[in-house]
């Protein structure tokens, strides 16, 4: 599956009472960072109708309107990112990363990184929620979907396949010694895009 992500860079480009933009500076909600293997999707706002182009020195840049353009950086080094208007460009330098997997949480944030539950303590419990401990996104994000499987002490499985991230019709009857599966869990960003990601399975005990 290809992997694409839109991390929304907004930059102020302010007409100062002449016929050119001048860029006078920018703010981002990601702290200035590209993920490597994802498309980076960045969105420019400018007062000023003009064509604007832009050119980076690590990887592809690809022009989606006048507005909008999707960067894959191609290495793990401080990336430039220049944006040309009306004759004028301005440097603007992004710090490069890994994208980094969730954190597995359960009930909005609660038990992260749990895997080990009595059969009282996981009966409570009825969404799965990734927490992103390395990524600034303030959109949000959820499971679109996912595959819940139980696995009882004698091996016999039950295989469930849920849209969204409530699960807890599936495990109602869990006892002491199951074992709980989520795999092909799709993440799902919100806001004014929407990508999906793939993440790693999650094995949950039961004791």
């Amino acid at each position: 599956m290809k992997k694409s992500l839109v991390i929304i860079v907004y930059f102020l480009l302010v007409c100062c009472g002449t016929k050119h933009a001048q860029i006078l500076g920018y703010f981002t909600k990601t702290t200035n960072i590209l993920y490597l293997y994802v498309q980076n999707r960045i969105e420019i706002t400018s007062t000023s109708n003009a064509t604007i182009t832009a050119a980076i020195d690590n990887g592809i840049i690809k022009q989606i309107d006048n507005s909008t353009f999707e960067v894959q950086v191609q290495k793990d080094t401080t990336t430039t990112l220049t944006i040309y208007q009306d004759g004028k460009h301005r440097n603007f330098q992004f710090r490069v990363k890994q994208f980094p997997e969730p954190v597995i949480s359960f009930d909005f944030g609660k038990c992260k990184n749990k895997t080990h539950f009595t059969t009282e303590e996981f009966k409570k419990l009825s969404t799965i929620d990734p927490l992103w401990l390395d990524f600034i996104y303030e959109g949000g994000s959820n499971f679109k979907e996912m595959e819940v499987i139980i696995i009882k002490r004698n091996n016999t499985r039950y295989f469930y396949h849920f849209n969204g991230n409530r699960f807890a019709s599936a495990t109602r009857s869990i006892e002491s010694g199951d074992m709980i599966l989520f795999r092909n869990m799709i993440v799902t960003f919100k806001g004014s895009f929407e990508k999906d990601i793939k993440v790693k399975d999650c094995l949950i005990t039961i004791e």
